[in-house]
């Protein structure tokens, strides 16, 4: 039986509080080995004798390097035969005890070999009519994946499914993708986030597209297979990947015949669960891989599928006749987050040499050349200031905002939506000019609508429904529109400068004697109509704090239903024509119109937050924060320096919350000088008695009679 390794053993503090996978996962020189860490190899030495170290005289020393690395020899330098059957063995084993496998499928080479070698056991127990548990299978759709090997996956998976239902086997796969608001589309484009780029301090697109939606995913189904026995998760790491991954797979005691244990932690350290483990494929040359997938293709191996497609798209990726080669050639360029193929829309890869082989290698890959395009646009625009926000969100305690280059710029959101809503049409026309469905979509409408909402919320744009606006100039107006080939910027020109202080009082709702009563997320219309819920419309809520805001539906995320968008553009935007609808109206107008009719639905502890980016988009608006230049942002501004000494603005400059008091003055000016509104006509008193003028514009004193 297996046995979990015992923390409670070591007299090491801190060695119960972090993972193996935490502790190692980083690239970490052998030299710099720390308390921590050495914890963790003791531990891992009684569990694993490929992995054992003993701790002398503080510091670490292996014991019998070379007898630890002949037997990692003598396994490793197998046959692929005899690996296979090692493999199998141990999976038979696990269900021989009764555990349930969940195992992570992409689709890649090695986890193809993988699932073959789970299935056939499958398949030979179920013919002996030897117990078997579940299998669960996973895999993590990001919605931007590469479109020609998404192609690919659909139809393995498709053959994955058929496979099981023709052996009557106790499995199935479930697809996992971002939720709403963290697929690219929505983060991106909204403006709340910046694209991951090679330099990014973090893999923020790998987190929140894949491992956040595979980590939801997988913790439902260990709950749920737990109740026929513990779960044991299987993975298709290989020693042979990296050399800092073989030395990570061996502190974390990782082999091919016998279950090891892995605390599963938050990212502040928290122990959410231990997940049993089974590396079946670690001690697997890349010639092994190769070897397995080649006796499928030629029909000597029988399984779920005969990797025809998967050869045929590892060798185009590479650009070469051979897959074994363009696999090599991949593994050199791969993405950041190591998959050879991963999404069209990545930057952290720089450009995209795969995209750009596969379209080179054969017309049939021609389609991607705008995802292409649009990818280099991305990745050459990533240090032109010019196209970021300046703005910042959070007012500090002593009333600033940070003004320096953060996510994407207000017209940069529209450049990309633009972009996009272009890329789909034309991909769509495509299609129905080749009678097959569109083999991408950018942006869906639950993600514009997502978008538009944001916007909305944020203050971004300058109109209300600006996403409709711009679907509609599109799609029914028939505007195309390119990113543009801007070239990467020099290499002397990419800085990006420190934050300056714009100073703009205590807070987003500090301007005195101003009404905040419908500034945020409280509906004027459902005061007026009096709407309940019952009444097919939203009706105002009143939060623990006291604030009024608007209801919505509850979920758990952030989400558009994928049919009430479609109702909303049928009935709202095409019949209605909402987005035309005349009269001054602020951004917010949109998000309370949405909210109103409940097209999006959140969880109840985001209502104050929204209500807050309203009031704060509102008080940017009315004090022109987003009307102004880059320019005068930065001249209205002070240095650490100056804000420390409590400066609010440059010499002989008046600050903001200054400059709107005099707008308040000269607007108050004007109205009780007999000016309604600036501009005002001057009004013949006599002539309205006469009824001779239909419009009146009566003088803020006045009290004329009807």
């Amino acid at each position: 039986m297996f046995n979990p390794i015992d923390f409670s053993a070591l007299n090491m503090t801190h060695a119960a509080q972090l993972s193996f996978f935490d502790l190692f996962d980083a690239e970490m020189a052998p030299s710099l080995v720390t308390p921590v860490a050495a914890a963790a190899q003791i531990a891992l030495a009684a569990n694993d004798p490929l992995a054992s170290v003993e701790a002398v005289g503080g510091s670490l020393v292996l014991p019998g390097d070379e007898d630890v690395e002949a037997q990692f020899q003598s396994v490793y330098n197998l046959s692929t035969e005899d690996k296979v059957a090692r493999s199998k063995a141990a999976i038979h084993r696990v269900f021989d005890d009764g555990h349930p496998i969940v195992l992570a499928y992409s689709a890649g080479k090695d986890s193809t070999v993988m699932l073959y070698l789970a299935l056939e056991v499958a398949v030979e127990r179920k013919a002996q009519d030897l117990p078997m548990n579940q299998i669960l299978i996973t895999h993590a759709s990001t919605l931007v994946d590469n479109p020609a090997y998404e192609e690919v996956t659909r139809h393995e998976i498709a053959k994955i499914r058929a496979f099981i239902t023709e052996h009557d086997l106790p499995a199935r796969l479930d697809i996992a993708s971002p939720s709403l608001n963290d697929t690219w589309a929505v983060r991106i484009i909204s403006g709340r986030a910046l694209p991951t780029f090679a330099n990014s301090s973090s893999r923020d697109c790998s987190i929140s597209l894949k491992i956040q939606p595979q980590q939801r995913q997988r913790k439902a189904a260990l709950k749920e297979l737990s109740v026929s026995g513990a779960p044991v998760v299987m993975v298709g790491t290989r020693f042979d990947e990296s050399a800092s991954r073989n030395a990570r797979m061996k502190l974390r005691g990782e082999t091919d015949d016998k279950v090891w244990l892995e605390e599963v932690r938050s990212p502040v350290g928290k122990k959410i669960r231990d997940e049993l483990r089974l590396s079946p494929i670690c001690f697997y040359s890349q010639e092994d891989i190769w070897v397995i997938l080649s006796e499928l293709q030629s029909g000597e191996l029988q399984s779920y599928t005969d990797a025809a497609s998967i050869w045929e798209a590892y060798r185009d990726g590479g650009n070469t006749s051979c897959a074994v080669v363009s696999d090599d050639v991949m593994k050199a360029s791969a993405k950041a987050c190591g998959a050879r193929f991963g999404c069209w829309s990545c930057a952290a890869v720089g450009r995209d040499k795969s995209l750009e082989s596969m379209i080179e290698s054969d017309e049939k890959y021609a389609f991607m050349r705008g995802l292409n395009r649009l990818q280099r646009f991305i990745v050459d625009t990533q240090y032109d200031m010019a196209r970021r926000q300046w703005v910042g969100r959070t007012v500090t305690k002593d009333g600033y905002i940070a003004i320096a280059p953060d996510a994407y710029s207000p017209k940069m959101q529209r450049d990309l939506l633009l972009y996009a809503l272009t890329l789909d049409k034309k991909e769509r026309q495509a299609a129905r000019e080749l009678g097959i469905e569109p083999r991408f979509e950018i942006v869906t409408l639950q993600q514009l609508i997502a978008i538009d909402i944001i916007w909305s919320m944020q203050g971004h744009q300058p109109r209300a429904f600006e996403a409709v606006h711009l679907w509609m100039d599109v799609n029914e107006k028939g505007s195309d529109y390119f990113p543009p080939e801007v070239g990467q910027i020099a290499a002397a020109d990419k800085k990006v400068p420190k934050p300056v202080w714009l100073n703009v009082g205590r807070d987003y709702d500090s301007d005195a004697g101003y009404s905040s009563f419908y500034t945020g997320a409280r509906n004027i219309m459902a005061d007026l109509v009096g709407a309940t819920e019952t009444g097919g419309c939203q009706q105002n809520i009143e939060l623990g704090d006291g604030r009024v805001v608007m209801g919505v539906d509850k979920s758990d995320f952030f989400e558009v239903d994928a049919q009430g968008a479609e109702d909303f553009f049928f009935w709202e935007v095409i019949e209605s024509r909402v987005h035309e609808r005349k009269g001054d109206l602020d951004s917010g107008e949109a998000f309370r119109h949405y909210q109103m009719l409940g097209t999006f639905s959140t969880a109840r502890r985001h209502l104050g937050e929204q209500d807050y980016m309203l009031r704060r988009a509102e008080w940017k608006r009315r004090h022109g924060v987003y009307q102004m230049t880059r320019e005068q942002l930065l001249s209205a501004s002070v240095s650490d320096a100056q804000r420390a000494a409590g400066l609010r603005a440059p010499e002989g400059v008046k600050s903001l919350p200054e400059r709107y008091q005099e707008r308040l003055d000269a607007e108050h000016a004007r109205r009780t000088a007999g000016a309604w509104r600036p501009g005002a006509p001057q009004v013949d008193m006599e002539a309205i008695r006469r009824g001779e003028l239909k419009t009146r514009y009566l003088p803020a004193d006045s009290a004329v009679a009807a």
